[in-house]
């Protein structure tokens, strides 16, 4: 620990004001310091911690006339260091009308120095928040990247650092702090709440200022008008919990007991027990017959799930939940509902995830639409995903023949029924079995020169006069 610097006979010393200076005499037999503040004045006696709070060393003064030193730049970039620094490499310290490096890195910067004046290139501090041209708040982690941070907490890279690190000066610095008040808190979803009167409820849920869901105490959801009680200020009785306190109030259905287990055996398991059964007798046994089927439909009805349920490859099979993420390219962008982001088209970047109620779009905004370089995407919740549109299928005087066509999902073709015609001319038909045919959707504009073929109960044919054969 440092101690601070205690008077020696004949030093001059500065008060903190810098109004008096004091030459130390000598001491008193008690030790304190004894002093004049000018040429024609007695000495003076005072404490030495009275003395010391009010006057400090001045290595430089030498006179009652001494003036201190105009302040001194330690030049661009560069910041003079307090005594008491521990010196670093690449410290300097003055010497004449330049600065020499600090031979003594390591040593403390002690107020008796002879190089009273030290300087040294301060750390490059990160994150830089500052307000530029427009009001705009902009953060830099680096130089390689700048964002403009919105009011509303999201953030944009812009595209240019290198112009920003060139403007950052002209810009007003921000602490962290003074930054983060300019921004409005990012909405957390969801949150819960409970009310201490209600029996019948076990939580109320908000995914949005719009989406509010009352869970029951089985964990089943009820219709509660609650809406109106939920706002910014809650009403008595009212107050939010965690997600673990929420669900700890749900208590699910017990099953109902039974004097049967349950057969819930594997399929394999229970193949196994009927052929077992079918084998004990040679031959064709009415009773083993239906023994069997007995295990294999009580053990269908044990596990109605196995029925129902589809194989899936252990390698694509996945765990789907009604609040997973998906993307939501089925309809334009739902308040409330879905939230919105934008994708550089080069790939360097995005916003945050907001929800679709911010778009300003003249028209509905549709998941993949572009503009400003950027790429729009929506996503919901899995539960919030809108049915896929049905196709429909019409011939060529448009009626509808979706059902007539088994047409019910978009793995099937559309298509549309063009009838044509056959038409073969006469000059080409011969006895050789030879016939030029064109297909032709409306008659031929010569169609003196043509015969139509028609098909009937024996097959095609076209007709002809008598005389032609």
């Amino acid at each position: 620990m440092q101690t601070k610097k205690v008077p020696e006979p004949q030093e001059w010393w500065v008060s903190n004001d810098g109004e008096r200076i004091a030459y130390i005499c000598g001491f008193d037999p008690d030790g304190d310091p004894v002093y004049q503040i000018n040429e024609c004045s007695k000495p003076d006696i005072d404490l030495m911690s009275a003395f010391l709070a009010e006057y400090h060393h001045e290595p430089l003064c030498d006179s009652f006339d001494w003036q201190p030193a105009s302040p001194i730049d330690p030049g661009e970039g560069w910041e003079l260091l307090p005594v008491g620094t521990v010196l670093e490499d690449g410290d300097e310290h003055k010497h004449g009308d330049g600065w020499c490096p600090t031979v003594f890195a390591g040593a403390v910067y002690l107020e008796s120095d002879g190089n009273i004046y030290r300087r040294r290139k301060p750390m490059e501090q990160w994150p830089k928040w500052a307000v530029g041209t427009g009001n705009r708040l902009y953060r830099t982690d680096s130089w390689e990247q700048v964002f403009w941070v919105t009011s509303g907490g999201n953030e944009f890279l812009q595209a240019d650092p290198l112009y920003y690190k060139s403007r950052w000066s002209e810009f007003k610095s921000l602490t962290k702090a003074e930054a983060l008040a300019r921004v409005k808190a990012v909405e957390t979803w969801p949150k819960y709440y409970i009310c201490g009167t209600w029996d019948h409820a076990a939580y109320v849920r908000k995914d949005s200022d719009g989406r509010i869901t009352t869970i029951c105490r089985d964990g089943s959801e009820c219709r509660w008008d609650v809406e109106t009680k939920l706002t910014a200020v809650l009403p008595e009785g009212w107050r939010e919990v965690t997600k673990a306190e929420a669900l700890a109030r749900v208590k699910p259905v017990e099953p109902v007991a039974t004097d049967r287990t349950p057969d819930n055996r594997t399929a394999r398991e229970a193949i196994k027990a009927m052929l077992k059964i079918l084998n004990e007798t040679v031959g064709v046994d009415a009773d083993h017959n239906a023994e069997a089927f007995c295990v294999g439909e009580q053990w269908l009805t044990d596990n109605p799930e196995a029925v129902e349920r589809i194989a899936t490859p252990l390698v694509t099979a996945a765990i789907e939940s009604p609040d997973d993420w998906v993307t939501q390219d089925r309809v334009p962008a739902r308040p409330g509902i879905d939230d919105r982001r934008y994708v550089w088209n080069n790939r360097t970047g995005a916003t945050s995830w907001d929800d679709s109620a911010v778009l300003c779009w003249p028209h509905g905004a549709v998941h993949g639409a572009q503009i400003n370089n950027s790429t729009l995407e929506l996503r919901c919740r899995r539960r919030d995903l809108p049915p896929q549109p049905r196709l429909k299928r019409t011939d060529t005087f448009g009626r509808d023949v979706t059902e007539e066509y088994g047409l019910h999902d978009e793995t099937d073709i559309v298509t549309k029924c063009i009838p044509v015609r056959l038409w073969v001319r006469r000059e080409m038909r011969s006895d050789s079995g030879r016939y030029y045919v064109s297909l032709k959707i409306s008659p031929p504009s010569d169609g003196f020169t043509y015969d139509e073929i028609k098909i009937g109960p024996d097959g095609f044919y076209v007709e002809s006069n008598t005389n032609d054969g």
